[in-house]
């Protein structure tokens, strides 16, 4: 039996332990942007708006966001031109909903699962993790903001880095921190450890592929990232 998380840092305790997941986070979705969508009527509007999410990353990964046109989209979602704009003004009003939705709901979920673990390393592990298991669950999303990024506004590239730089001073102020507490070298340069396992979360989703086709698993590579993270902020004789 899987024990409930944080006991069981596993990707099943964590999907167990998610209040949504890549079908259902179309209500939330729905809920963030209830005042730009013209459908009121939840029932209705959920699921022409997973339709709509789930071609654009489809038609996204085949032929890129740029090259993707409203048409496009009309077409491999069954929902006419007229419907489409009930839900998004323009093909760039839908990239902004993307963008905003990673940057406020996806990671204030994420790092819902961080509060009230304080120490050193059980904190760094379980930053990483979470990483991990967002971009494996919502992997599609995750894809879009990071591969597409070329594709939009010059504001929304902007977004796009500050989430990056966010995630990787979340990583480093743990680092930091056991810095402070004399349990992590001092002469360690925090920032370009914590760009290198933020460098490291991410090829889970930018290259999945590969990780696929050797039959690595989202547990195991989350075991991995862990463990290289440990020991490249190499504990002090007090250990951590």
């Amino acid at each position: 039996m899987i024990a409930p998380w944080p006991q069981d840092l596993s990707l099943a305790s964590f999907e167990r332990a998610l209040p949504y997941n890549q079908n259902t986070i179309y209500r939330l979705v729905f809920t963030t942007f209830a005042n730009q969508i013209q459908v009121q009527r939840e029932e209705i509007a959920v699921p022409n708006l997973e339709k709509i999410f789930n071609a654009t990353f489809s038609l996204s990964s085949k032929q890129s966001f740029h090259a993707m046109s409203l048409r496009d989209l009309s077409r491999e979602t069954g929902i006419s031109m007229g419907g489409l704009y009930n839900y998004i003004g323009s093909k760039e009003e839908l990239a902004q909903m993307i963008e905003v939705f990673m940057d406020n709901d996806m990671v204030n979920l994420g790092l819902s699962f961080i509060e009230g673990i304080n120490a050193v390393r059980p904190r760094l592990e379980t930053i990483l993790r979470v990483y991990i298991y967002m971009g494996d669950v919502f992997l599609p999303w995750y894809q879009f903001v990071y591969m597409e990024t070329k594709s939009m506004t010059r504001k929304q590239k902007e977004v796009a880095k500050g989430m990056e730089m966010r995630d990787v001073s979340i990583i480093q102020s743990v680092i930091e921190l056991g810095q402070e507490q004399g349990l992590v070298d001092c002469r360690l340069n925090t920032r370009l450890i914590a760009l290198a396992a933020l460098s490291l979360v991410q090829n889970w989703y930018l290259k999945r592929w590969r990780f696929l086709k050797d039959g690595t698993s989202a547990d195991i590579y989350a075991d991995f990232v862990v463990s290289a993270c440990n020991k490249l902020i190499a504990p002090t004789e007090m250990g951590i």
